[in-house]
């Protein structure tokens, strides 16, 4: 109509809750407080119970950088905390990394408020390798999509599809780079597999293993047993080598579900 004027003004939301999780701690912290300060708002962040020191680290480096009271906030718990950020009347938007059931948990405890909501949930990316394809490279490139930070990253290429005239080739290029790396201590350069997070994950892995071999899958590399590094100080730790299935159907657990 005459005489009116429509606009838009873009405002900052005020106090916005954030989750973690534990594969990528410190970045995964970082990546939420970012976008929430160039936006004018403050962040609670809760990063997940297994790793929880580096988020309280970059709260310290927030603070000697002179952010104010109040603008960066870390808060440790279990589920139950994180329930309490999306369920809470001042808090605006829910930004969350994590598995696809906690995050619908979190969207319907979000709707009751409103909240705007984010979600970066998991994977079962497909890795596509065409017969033209450059083999070493394509053969690097599955291990990196697979092994890269000990398999634990949410979108990992993880169903590799090779195309029939090349499998062959592949496969064997494959289970020979596969063979040769080092499993051990995190720490030392050389170690191409660290550990699992913890003892509990190792058994989820572990788990899945089975259910591939027990649903018809052929393991050609790896095992369903702990891996026990040659360095006797290692002992007890949460390995697991990686492991190579070939012949898997569509309907497979471990095609299906994220493993990590």
């Amino acid at each position: 109509a005459g005489g009116s004027f429509a606009y838009t003004r873009r405002e900052p939301l005020g106090v916005c809750g954030g989750i973690g999780a534990w594969n990528y701690p410190i970045q995964g912290a970082a990546w939420k407080l970012g976008p929430a300060l160039c936006g004018g708002n403050a962040l609670v962040f809760k990063p997940a119970e297994a790793t929880v020191l580096t988020a309280l680290a970059l709260a310290e480096v927030v603070v000697e950088a002179g952010a104010p009271p109040g603008l960066f906030n870390v808060v440790l718990g279990a589920g139950g905390t994180g329930q309490l950020l999306s369920t809470h009347g001042d808090i605006k938007k829910i930004s969350f990394t994590g598995e696809a059931g906690t995050g619908k948990a979190i969207s319907r405890d979000a709707a009751g408020t409103l909240k705007k909501v984010t979600m970066e949930l998991g994977g079962k990316s497909p890795l596509i390798i065409f017969d033209d394809a450059d083999l070493p490279n394509a053969v690097a490139a599955a291990m990196m999509a697979n092994w890269y930070s000990c398999g634990e990253v949410c979108s990992n290429g993880t169903r590799v599809f090779v195309h029939k005239d090349i499998r062959e080739a592949f496969l064997e290029q494959l289970l020979a780079r596969t063979a040769k790396l080092k499993i051990g201590d995190p720490m030392d350069p050389a170690t191409d597999v660290g550990a699992m997070i913890n003892e509990a994950h190792l058994q989820t892995v572990l788990s899945y293993i089975e259910k591939g071999v027990a649903e018809g899958g052929r393991m050609l590399a790896g095992s369903a047993e702990r891996h026990v590094p040659a360095d006797p100080a290692l002992a007890g730790g949460a390995f697991v080598a990686p492991v190579v299935f070939d012949g898997v159907g569509d309907d497979a657990t471990i095609v299906r579900e994220e493993i990590f």
